[in-house]
């Protein structure tokens, strides 16, 4: 007879094997990104060879291409489509809402909308700073 602690001394083994399996597939898909990536460096200019971090454990010997990581490209911005008017601003700032439930609510009202939310500066600091200005500028009225 099985004891339940056996149970589920088997049901954490598999699960740790699960993980460890889990973990080996991401590695691999990691590593086939890696050769992709340095295959397109590769065929391209030798502007975007220089892209690749050079140093003395990452050069390439032996053909073993993997060793070598791509630096990321250049990073695109975020969008700044600017959205938010005074009325909004009045909007969020009468239904009393924090910065951080006013990120959440933009972010779904964005892709309720169907529009990509990369487009739109959407991050707690930015809307701290635009509600400041337009309390500001309500005062001077």
């Amino acid at each position: 007879m099985v004891s339940l602690s056996q149970v589920e001394l088997t049901k954490k083994l598999a699960e740790k094997e699960e993980r460890v399996r889990q973990r080996r597939l991401e590695e691999e898909e990691r590593k086939v990104k890696q050769r992709e990536l340095l295959a397109v460096a590769s065929t391209s200019s030798i502007d975007s060879l220089e892209c690749l971090e050079n140093s003395d454990e990452e050069q390439i010997s032996n053909s073993e291409l993997s060793t070598q990581i791509p630096c990321p490209e250049k990073s695109s911005k975020r969008g700044m489509k600017s959205f938010i008017t005074p009325k909004l601003v009045a909007a969020l700032d009468r239904c009393q809402l924090s910065i951080r439930d006013s990120v959440y609510i933009l972010h779904a009202f964005v892709e309720a909308l169907g529009l990509n939310s990369d487009d739109f500066p959407i991050n707690k600091s930015l809307i701290q700073r635009i509600r400041t200005q337009a309390r500001k500028s309500r005062q001077k009225q």
